[in-house]
């Protein structure tokens, strides 16, 4: 690493944060680690951490990332959860990769599939996100016993995905009652796995009696989405008016944010008074000040519209000017030395303060830190 500009991926933290996942919300048998788009930026290493900390299935967005998670992780099942080409359901059977079907006319395929291996299913219901599954009640428990007939076939777990968690709406009412009619014909007792909440939904909302699965995906790395309700005779009104469904506030998990992120400073400077900073004469100096150059840019997935704050030697500094590809200016004091390390992401300075100033949420934020930034992985550095 030349340059010094990386992200540190704590795994104690990530482990810790499945601990308290599972210690407040014990009411499940399946604990799904979600680690897709490269494990939400943290790098797919880290799911050996997830594991160690309870997670007992994983699951991924494509089968590329999936293939990529067996080769790190040999045991653990993993859900894949897109739809795969009919031409890759042998290699899914090989690799113990679990596929999600999502029509009937899908399971063709899977039925003029030569198999040696056992493939592992999930079916998908749609209830209202209108993205993938399949949508009506009719011909699915016919489905469901077909695949249950089917040599080599193992209709392991039936799932959705609801598009709200509850709070002000009244769709998650809706998408939980449809989930529920949806599965009244079929014999539950011979499904494994029947699974539905997300993160948000997950604090949100009581469990649904049904199901025996969660799955976990921005809380592994450490950040509740917990919302504070205004309590006031105005909010109360209002929610009687909507009709708004109950809202189970989420409990205080004691969660640890496992992504930090951190550069250096490359030089600083004198700038007098009149000066412009950076590109497109974006920042003038209305007075002699200090400038000090960080090497970070939207190259590494820092817009450059930037505001903010970086964090050095325990005191903020505000960014200044448009941020360039490969650096920052950040107006500093005398204190501030060339080679001193630049905190854009850590203690002091959260992934959702950053993302609030990018105007996005940490989901995007950690994906849109590039491949350019290195992630290190430690352990064993704190308690």
């Amino acid at each position: 690493m030349y340059r010094k500009t990386y992200a540190e991926i704590n795994l104690d933290y990530l482990r810790s944060n499945v601990e308290a996942v599972r210690e407040t919300y014990p009411d499940y048998d399946y604990y799904f680690g979600v680690i897709k788009g490269n494990a939400y930026g943290h790098g797919m290493e880290v799911a050996d951490a997830l594991v160690r900390g309870g997670i007992n299935y994983l699951a991924a967005a494509t089968l590329d990332e999936c293939l990529q998670i067996r080769k790190l992780h040999l045991s653990v099942p993993i859900l894949c959860f897109e739809p795969i080409h009919p031409e890759d359901i042998r290699i899914c059977a090989e690799k113990n990769i679990t596929i999600t079907l999502v029509s009937a006319d899908f399971f063709e395929h899977v039925k003029n599939t030569s198999l040696s291996n056992e493939l592992k299913i999930h079916l998908k219901l749609d209830v209202g996100m209108n993205r993938l599954g399949i949508k009506e009640s009719e011909g699915l428990a016919q489905l469901v016993k077909e695949i249950q007939q089917t040599k080599l076939c193992a209709l392991e777990g039936i799932y959705t995905h609801f598009s709200t968690s509850g709070f002000r709406d009244t769709a998650y009412v809706k998408q939980a009652e449809r989930f529920r009619a949806m599965l009244q014909d079929i014999d539950l007792t011979q499904i494994p796995i029947i699974h539905s909440f997300r993160s948000a939904v997950l604090i949100r909302q009581p469990k649904i009696d049904l199901c025996n699965g969660v799955r976990v995906g921005i809380l592994m790395y450490g950040y509740n989405q917990d919302i504070v309700i205004p309590n006031s005779i105005k909010r109360s009104i209002k929610k009687i008016l909507r009709r708004e469904p109950a809202y189970l506030p989420g409990q205080k998990l004691p969660l640890r944010p496992a992504f930090s992120l951190y550069s250096e400073i490359l030089q600083v400077q004198k700038v007098r008074a009149g000066e412009h900073v950076g590109y497109g004469l974006s920042f003038q100096a209305a007075q002699d000040m200090l400038i000090g150059t960080i090497a970070i840019g939207h190259a590494d997935g820092i817009d450059k519209t930037a505001g903010g704050y970086v964090l050095i030697n325990d005191r903020k500094y505000p960014m200044v000017g448009l941020v360039g590809m490969d650096m920052i200016a950040i107006r500093v004091d005398d204190t501030v030395r060339v080679g001193d390390q630049a905190t854009l992401i850590g203690d002091g300075l959260s992934a959702t303060e950053l993302a609030k100033r990018l105007e996005t949420t940490p989901y995007v934020l950690f994906n849109r830190i590039t491949g350019r930034v290195p992630r290190i992985y430690v352990q064993g550095k704190d308690s």
